[in-house]
This record gives structure tokens, C-alpha cells and sequence, in this order.
């Protein structure tokens, strides 16, 4: 409207410059009227162009002050958010109990919307785990920067390969295993992602400090039709690879998945099935069953089940028990464990 009006108003301008008479010819296409094609004269004077300049440049302050306000949408945002868990187990392979915090973490989203539409963010975690290997159980766990357009991202920093997407498991403290070696969060990792509303894409690359040859490739992908979702990931870096492949299926208050994943430096492959069941609104149960399928020896099996009540948003209960064949631990292959989890 403000385009249109500016260029009416011009033409007004420049007639009353002129000092004549402004001279419009219509043509009326697919007119049958005895009109067609003839001129037709306005004459202005000069009240009426005072009139016509006020509006001018009423529409030009008009059209300043929305760009500034569009400029002024942009803005940054720090969203902190975080989660700890209380676990009491007794785990597969040992007689005693073990009580620990598990992954009380504290992240940071800092987000920079641009004009255009695009974002420019950060992400820093830090992780307090009292079982971390590494003897030092607070630990800068993620720190990346990226920056999103539509539907594409691209991350660069301390961050998880592409492949970290896949797996099916619904378990809360011991699982099941497969041949998708999980990876803590890596220093140089390059990671590009695709998001629509059915179809998700990402590919990484964690560079290395001197052998290009050890460089890790990783693509993850999924896709959702309907109540199905199918999705798959590989791995390669100096010449091994890993690849694995599920299917879910959602279907009301149920939903059902399988997976099967392989490694070529082991020669080793799994397949895993786990399910849930809402049974209200507070209360989900959940089982998994996997099987290690190595390239010599026995079948190696773990499964479980839980069950997790919700108190609230943030909180829950949750208990599991978990068991496997001598293959997979030799004594004391039970295992049970609870725990509380919270979220801010």
C-alpha cells in the first residue's frame, strides 16, 4: 500500500512541476465501450498538491519507522536450562550397591536473531557425573558455535558426531549394546544438518590433529511417514566402518522400534528391539532386549524393563530392572536399579 501510494503521489508532483494538464490514456483490453482508447485529462491545482505532499511524506515516515522497527527485532536471548539424577543400582556383573549422581548438567543456549531471519548461537554444557572414567567428574562436556538459515545448520566446536541420533533404547540405567560405538563429545567437530518437518539429515567430520587418514566421517538420516519412522547411520575412519539401520512404529499409547547395526573392525553385529506403553499420563513403561551377534563365540544378551511416573513437568520417579545371559556377564548378570530426576 505505501509503494503503491508513493507513486501515485509522484506522478501528482510532477504534473503540478510541469504547470500542465496531466495527459493518462487508459486501455481497457477486451473493452467494448465506446471509450476505449481515448484520453481523458485531470486538472490539479495547487491546494491539491499541498494535500498530495503532506500524504508523501506521511508515507515516507511511515515506511522509516517499520524499517527501524524490523531492525529492531533483532535481538539476543540466553536460555539456562540443566537436569541431575539421583541413582541408587545395583549393577550387572557386581554384588554391591552403588549410589551416584548421574549427569547433573547445566546448559547454556545463547541466541543472536538476525535481520534477515538467521541465527548466530552458542552452546556451552558443563556435567557433573560421578561415574565419569576419567577421574575428573566435572568436565566441560559441549562448546560449540553455529548458525542457522531455514533449514540448515552449521555447528563447529566440542560437540557429538552426527551418528550420536541413532538408537532406539528406552532404558534408563543399563540397555542394551550395539555395534554404534557412542562417542564422547569430540574438540574439532565440523557438523552440517538439514531439518524439515519429516526428514532429518546431518553429516560430520571430527578433523584430526595431523593424520588426515583418522579423520571420522559420520551421516545420520530419518524420516517419518505417517506412524513410521526409518532411520540409519554410518561411520568411517581409516579405512573401518560401522553402520546401522531402525524402524518404529507409533501407534496411540504404543509404539515399538527394531534396530540393526554392524562393525567391520570387529566384525561383530547387534539387533535390538524395545517398546513403551503410556499407561497414563504420569506413568510410561518401557522393555528392550539386545543381542550381540559376534564374529566367534555365543550370542551375547542383555533386556530390561522400567517403569518412570512423572510428579510433575520436571520431575520424575523412576524404577528398572535388568538382566543378561552368562555370555554377556558372567555372574551376577541381575540387576536392578531407581532413581530421581530433575529439570529446570
Amino acid at each position: 500500500m505505501i509503494f503503491n501510494e508513493i507513486i501515485f503521489c509522484y506522478g501528482w508532483v510532477y504534473c503540478w512541476l510541469k504547470r500542465s494538464v496531466l495527459d493518462w490514456r487508459l486501455y481497457r483490453l477486451n473493452s467494448a465501450t465506446k471509450n476505449f482508447g481515448k484520453p481523458f485529462k485531470i486538472y490539479i491545482n495547487q491546494e491539491m498538491v499541498q494535500h498530495i505532499m503532506k500524504k508523501l511524506a506521511l508515507s515516507i515516515a511511515v515506511s522509516a519507522a517499520a524499517l527501524a522497527a524490523a531492525g529492531a527485532q533483532a535481538e539476543t536471548s540466553v536460555d539456562i536450562s540443566g537436569d541431575a539424577e539421583f541413582v541408587a543400582a545395583k549393577k550387572l556383573g557386581s554384588e554391591d550397591m552403588t549410589y551416584y549422581v548421574d549427569d547433573a548438567d547445566v546448559n547454556f543456549n545463547i541466541t543472536d536473531t538476525l535481520d534477515n531471519g538467521a541465527e548466530v548461537f552458542a552452546v556451552i554444557k558443563t556435567t557433573f557425573d560421578d561415574e565419569d572414567e576419567t577421574g575428573s567428574p566435572s568436565y566441560l562436556d559441549k562448546a560449540y558455535l553455529g548458525y542457522t538459515t531455514g533449514a540448515v545448520t552449521v555447528s563447529v566446536g566440542r560437540q557429538v558426531y552426527a551418528s550420536d541420533d541413532f538408537g532406539i533404547g528406552e532404558d534408563k540405567a543399563f540397555g542394551t549394546d550395539n555395534e554404534i560405538n557412542a562417542t564422547d563429545n569430540q574438540d574439532d567437530i565440523v557438523k552440517v544438518a538439514y531439518a524439515a518437518d519429516t526428514f532429518t539429515a546431518k553429516a560430520s567430520v571430527d578433523l584430526p590433529e595431523s593424520d588426515a587418514e583418522e579423520a571420522v566421517f559420520s551421516l545420520y538420516g530419518d524420516t517419518t511417514v505417517s506412524d513410521f519412522t526409518v532411520a540409519g547411520t554410518f561411520t568411517t575412519s581409516d579405512g573401518e566402518s560401522e553402520f546401522g539401520v531402525s524402524a518404529g512404529y507409533a501407534l496411540d499409547a504404543f509404539t515399538v522400534a527394531a534396530a540393526y547395526s554392524y562393525a567391520s573392525f570387529s566384525e561383530d553385529s547387534a539387533v535390538e528391539f524395545a517398546g513403551t506403553y503410556a499407561a497414563s499420563d504420569a506413568l510410561t513403561v518401557a522393555a528392550g532386549l539386545g543381542i550381540v551377534i559376534p564374529d566367534s563365540g555365543d550370542n551375547q544378551m542383555k533386556f530390561y524393563g522400567n517403569a518412570t511416573y512423572a510428579l510433575s513437568d520436571a520431575t520424575s520417579l523412576w524404577v528398572e530392572l535388568a538382566g543378561a545371559n552368562e555370555e554377556a556377564v558372567a555372574d551376577d548378570n541381575f540387576a536392578y536399579a531407581a532413581g530421581m530426576s530433575v529439570e529446570f
